[in-house]
């Protein structure tokens, strides 16, 4: 019976493992670390699985942990699979950055579990008709930043197979590093597996092999269009290629399409509503037409600079007052390295008016006298802002408004007077008449 459960093992995690591929010629299959070939979050797998020089979400600690290290925002990130025989895959995550100075963690762990698995013995009669399988990894991973571009990450994740009575565990070790000079250029390098951990779960152990990623990714249109491309490399395996795209139409939406290792097409879309996102994925393979869900919860961006101009009844108003004027705009810097600010003023037309700026974190009060760039007071009317603030790894916020500047309203009763006295006469003179 315990030859025939083995046998069952191998054949489960085989198909398991196909789930969601199409079949290679080149390629052998059922090897352990195949199940960290199925992806993480259905953005990623939208794009074909090409992630590892992009690595910017809560997806990182399975691609590269060394993408962390560039997330602005805590995330929460949750995924769901339907595969087939009551086979589902699922990923969780949460993922935190805390700035240069302290890195970014994360928490993560992907299931593969099937169930109402039948169990048989030597005479194949069904012994256990709800029998189930599963392989359970959990992740933490730790990034951080170092000089000259580049980022590094480390995962230990700890190892779970379950088959119908048999189980063991093992611990396994991944690292990463990626390079990112800017949007337009970026490339990353992971190892997965790196001290190929087994699992044992009867006579023969399973050695999850080590997985080696390369990637580059590019932001070719910003704001629109990034485009990557991925060498995957399993021991003892031939090297599989993917590559993906996203288009941003709208800030609402994301198209995307990809060409996984797999030899198969992807497809994917997201709607994004801060602070969520939804994503959806969807993938065609020999054994079918798989589809992925994944939710994510981004907030609190650790490096939201905020300015506050001078108000009035709640209202950015500031009375001008003769020549002398000091507006005064406060400002809120997180505890992150600045390399440089500027508070930019415009006209109503888009005219640039004046420019304040210098080196390192701006003072609490930035202090504009009204005039212009030549020293000439400005004239009455409304005005944009542009207040930006630059990092020293690249990160840049930039806070936008405008303000009134309003003209002083004449007194009545003054006029009057003026008025009167400029007639030769005042108002006692006028009632007395």
């Amino acid at each position: 019976m315990r030859a025939t459960m083995k046998l069952m093992s191998v054949l489960a995690f085989l198909l398991l493992s196909l789930a969601p591929s199409r079949v290679r010629a080149d390629a052998s299959f059922g090897q352990a670390s195949d199940v960290f070939n199925i992806g993480a979050g259905a953005r990623s797998m939208g794009m074909g699985g090409a992630f590892t020089g992009l690595s910017d979400d809560a997806s990182a600690p399975y691609y590269n942990p060394a993408g962390l290290a560039s997330l602005d925002e805590h995330q929460l990130m949750a995924m769901h699979a339907p595969l087939f025989l009551n086979t589902n895959y699922n990923y969780v995550a949460s993922a935190h950055p805390f700035g240069d100075k302290w890195g970014a963690v994360a928490l993560a762990d992907s299931l593969l579990l099937s169930d109402k698995f039948e169990v048989r013995d030597n005479n194949n009669i069904v012994t256990n008709s709800n029998g189930t399988l599963s392989h359970n990894a959990v992740f933490a991973s730790y990034a951080h930043l170092l000089p000259w571009n580049l980022a590094a990450g480390m995962t230990t994740k700890f190892i779970q197979e379950k088959i119908v009575g048999f189980s063991d565990t093992s611990l396994g070790l991944d690292a990463g590093l990626l390079y990112r000079k800017s949007p337009f250029f970026s490339a990353g390098l992971a190892i997965a597996n790196i001290n190929s951990p087994s699992i044992k779960l009867d006579s023969t152990s399973d050695v999850y092999r080590p997985v080696t990623r390369m990637g580059l990714a590019s932001e070719v249109i910003s704001g629109k269009l990034t485009l990557t491309v991925d060498a995957i490399k399993v021991s003892h395996q031939s090297t599989l290629y993917a590559a993906g795209a996203e288009f941003t139409p709208s800030r609402l939406f994301q198209l995307r399409a990809g060409y996984n290792a797999d030899r198969g097409y992807t497809f994917g879309l997201g709607i994004k509503i801060k602070p969520f996102r939804v994503d959806y994925a969807f993938s065609e393979t020999d054994l079918g037409a798989f589809n992925k869900v994944s939710f994510t919860w981004a907030w609190h961006n650790i490096y939201k600079t905020e300015l506050v101009p001078p108000l009035k009844e709640g209202h950015a108003v500031y009375p001008l007052s003769g020549f002398e004027n000091h507006i005064a705009f406060r400002t809120v810097v997180p505890s992150q390295m600045v390399s440089r600010w500027s508070l930019a003023i415009k006209d109503s037309d888009g005219k640039a008016v004046r420019m304040l700026e210098a080196d390192l974190r701006p003072p609490e009060m930035i202090t504009w006298d009204a005039k212009n760039s030549v020293g000439e007071p400005v004239v009455g009317g409304r005005y944009a802002y542009e207040f930006t603030v630059s990092y020293k790894n690249g990160k840049s916020w930039v806070v936008r408004g405008e303000l009134d500047l309003v003209l002083p309203k004449p007194k009545i009763d003054s006029d009057v007077d003026m008025n009167l006295k400029l007639n030769g006469t005042n108002a006692s003179e006028e009632k007395s008449q």
